[in-house]
Formats: C-alpha cells, sequence, structure tokens
C-alpha cells in the first residue's frame, strides 16, 4: 500500500486511502491558509474579473501554493482552482478542486470569514471536502464514509425542524432577493433568525451545529464541491435550490438537515 493508503490491487478508495487523502488536504489547506492570511488586512489591488467578482495577489498566491502542495503528494492528479481553471485530467480518476479565498470580498473588505476550500472527486463525484477558515483557526473536514469533524473532533448538524425555531445563513440576501423572489420572501418571515455569515463559513457553521440552514442562490465548482461531503457527513442533506442538481455539482445550494431542508424546498 501506497503512503496515500492506496492499494495497487484495488483501484476504488480504500477507507485508509481516504483517510490519508484527508489529513493532507487538511494540511494542506492549513498551510496555504497562512499565505492568504499574510495578506489579510493589507492594502491590495483588487482586480475584476469576467464574471465581476473581485480577484487579489492573496487569490493567486494561495491557489499557487495549494496546487503545488498537491502535486508535489499527488503527482498527476489534475487540480481545477478558480483562478487558473482546469488541468487536463490525463488517466486519473482523481480530480482536485480548489478555492483558494472563498468569500474574496470579505477578504479584501477586512471581514476575517473568507475560507480556503479543497475538494477531492472520484469518477466526477466530490468525496473529500475541507474548509479552513484562516482567521478563526477552524477547520471542518470529511470523506466519505467517516463522519465530519471539526478540528478533529466529530461534529453535526444540529437537529432543528421548525422553520420558526431556525436560523438561517445567506451568502447574498440581495442577489437571493432577486434571484429567487418566491423563496427569498417565504422564507424570511417564517424563519427565527436570518444572518449574512456568508461564503464557506457559513456552511463550516452549519456543520458545527451552530446554525440550521445555509443558501446561496449561485454556486460554482469550487465553492460547492468541498460542501457536499461535508454536509452529507454532518447528517445534512445539500441540492439546489429547486430541490435537484445537474450532475454531482448543484449550481446553487439549499443545505440543511432532511426535515428541514424540506420544509425550505417547500416554500419555493
Amino acid at each position: 500500500m501506497s503512503d496515500t493508503g492506496r492499494n495497487p490491487d484495488n483501484p476504488t478508495p480504500t477507507r485508509e486511502e481516504l483517510s490519508a487523502r484527508l489529513e493532507r488536504a487538511v494540511e494542506i489547506a492549513e498551510s496555504c491558509g497562512k499565505t492568504a492570511s499574510r495578506y489579510f488586512g493589507t492594502a491590495l489591488d483588487v482586480e475584476l474579473k469576467d464574471d465581476a467578482s473581485p480577484v487579489t495577489v492573496a487569490d493567486r498566491e494561495t491557489e499557487e501554493a495549494v496546487k503545488k502542495a498537491l502535486h508535489a503528494t499527488f503527482p498527476g492528479e489534475p487540480v481545477t482552482g478558480e483562478e487558473s481553471g482546469s488541468e487536463t485530467a490525463g488517466g486519473s480518476r482523481w480530480r482536485w478542486i480548489v478555492d483558494p479565498i472563498d468569500g474574496t470580498r470579505a477578504f479584501v473588505a477586512g471581514v476575517p470569514l473568507y475560507t480556503v476550500l479543497i475538494a477531492a472527486m472520484y469518477d466526477g463525484s466530490p468525496i473529500i471536502g475541507v474548509i479552513h477558515s484562516p482567521e478563526t483557526g477552524e477547520t471542518v473536514a470529511a470523506a466519505d464514509g467517516q463522519g465530519c469533524y471539526l478540528d478533529g473532533v466529530r461534529t453535526a448538524i444540529r437537529d432543528c425542524t421548525r422553520l420558526a425555531e431556525a436560523v438561517i445563513n445567506v451568502t447574498d440576501f440581495a442577489d437571493f432577493a432577486r434571484r429567487c423572489p418566491t423563496l427569498s420572501r417565504n422564507l424570511i418571515p417564517a424563519v427565527s433568525a436570518a444572518r449574512g455569515w456568508g461564503d464557506g463559513y457559513g456552511y463550516l457553521l452549519l456543520a458545527a451545529g451552530r446554525t440550521d440552514a445555509m443558501l446561496d442562490p449561485i454556486m460554482n465548482p469550487w465553492d460547492v464541491a468541498p460542501l457536499i461531503p461535508i454536509v452529507e457527513q454532518a447528517g445534512g442533506v445539500i441540492t439546489a435550490l429547486d430541490g435537484r442538481s445537474t450532475g454531482p455539482l448543484p449550481k446553487s445550494a439549499v443545505a440543511a438537515g432532511e426535515v428541514l431542508h424540506g420544509a425550505i424546498l417547500a416554500l419555493s
């Protein structure tokens, strides 16, 4: 067996391989998060990409650090990064997905709730996910069949089943209202509280049992891939806002416990 747990006679990931890969992904996220943190709170030139989202030197350097570390540990396995795009797959069944700074708007505004996101996909499905918050020092991580962990301690979504008792998070309320007017109009008055602790950090809060639902009206692969194993292994459900998904990576997201997830979708 290799140092990443791979049994060369078995082409599917073993539990040992998943554990080894998850451990290394956590190490990389936490180490490379220091690259982003060095820039946090400093004056940065902010560029706008074609989709009008911001990018800085911190995004690019952090992504390069993550990619370099992944390639050193898992040679031949392609990486898709938000800033650099997708590498050619070759013959590998694995692909890594990286969002070096999820929440760049928060980052450049000096809000310490940005995160580093890393996912591993196997045969096109995300099976390992990591959310690391450099400024709070927290990491949530999960691999298929192995549970979800906050800083090494097993964690789970809290058991809230009633909308009237639920605390929900939305990354961008204005965008949510524009893209999902019916759901927004019905949901916000129905819940106990609606907070704006969004982006990847909102899903960390969900998995840690500190909030009850997280909604995003638009998602990219690097945004959502790490979240799927984390939410599912924490005992929750994550789908697109219409309750479905186009392929393994939905283009929007609602994540919550099963009962609350269904109650939210019923308001659409």
